[in-house]
């Protein structure tokens, strides 16, 4: 099933709120109010030690990016272990990385990212992990994936279920392959 049809299925949309740019951690830089959100962001200390922060994504960007999937992932009721969270962190930064080259999505912005495709799969989570319980199934196969949603993220959130990704265009399947 592709991401439109889970959203179809069950649909709910809880992006953090918008809020009036904070004083402090990021000072007076130039921020738009959408990097925004209801809790204070998050500093460097406030990790434990030795948290693995991804490569490819700057500090500032890489905090952003963790703020909006820890707030997105509470408000959906599905906490995420560290591991989980890294892993879907680099999924979104290889999805921002490899967009440019197979025009994944039409979702340019890795925050917006998180948001659009993260969080709308993570609402499907309860669903297919209740039908798979309810079957004493573990497979799970996505047809038409794409950019592997919802597949990717129903994958870190359950790792107990087999996901298969499928999809008939080959830009596709290439970036399925990184």
């Amino acid at each position: 099933t592709s991401a439109q049809a889970w959203r179809g299925l069950y649909p709910i949309r809880q992006a953090p709120q918008i809020t009036d740019p904070p004083q402090g951690y990021l000072g007076n830089q130039n921020i738009s109010p959408d990097m925004m959100f209801d809790t204070p962001l998050l500093r460097p200390e406030d990790f434990p030690q030795g948290y693995a922060f991804q490569p490819g994504f700057t500090g500032s960007r890489q905090l952003r990016t963790i703020a909006r999937l820890r707030e997105g992932s509470d408000a959906l009721g599905l906490p995420m272990s560290q591991p989980q969270q890294e892993s879907l962190v680099e999924y979104v930064e290889l999805l921002h990385k490899w967009n440019g080259v197979y025009n994944l999505t039409a979702v340019r912005d890795p925050i917006e990212m998180v948001t659009v495709h993260l969080l709308d799969s993570m609402a499907a989570f309860p669903v297919v992990r209740d039908v798979m319980e309810a079957s004493n199934g573990d497979a799970l196969l996505d047809i038409g994936a794409g950019a592997c949603l919802p597949g990717i993220v129903l994958a870190v959130l359950g790792p107990q279920l087999h996901v298969t990704l499928v999809d008939a265009v080959q830009k596709k399947v290439a970036f399925m392959n990184q």
